[in-house]
């Protein structure tokens, strides 16, 4: 019984995290369209990539702090969705 509880846990983790990943890739997407006109070639080509960046970092404290390092962006979520999530560093 405790097995089947585990396992049940560790599937919904995983369908909770890959529902996710598709919805914030599908909101790339559909925002890289509607402010850059970006179609389907250079839309398939961002999402591989971040795929690829989502597989090569460790943790997202380590992906948001290249992105702090690299873009001068802080990127911030406190739970609170009336407070900006992205700011301009510096």
């Amino acid at each position: 019984m405790h097995k089947a509880e585990e396992d049940a846990y560790s599937k919904g983790v995983k369908d909770g995290k890959d529902g996710a990943v598709k919805t914030v890739f599908a909101a790339i997407c559909l925002t890289l369209h509607e402010m850059h006109g970006f179609g389907k070639e250079r839309c398939s080509r961002v999402l591989n990539d971040v795929y690829d960046k989502l597989q090569f970092t460790l943790t997202s404290q380590e992906a948001i702090q290249e992105v702090y390092d690299t873009v001068g962006l802080e990127i911030s979520f406190s739970g609170d969705v009336t407070e900006d999530a992205v700011r301009e560093v510096g």
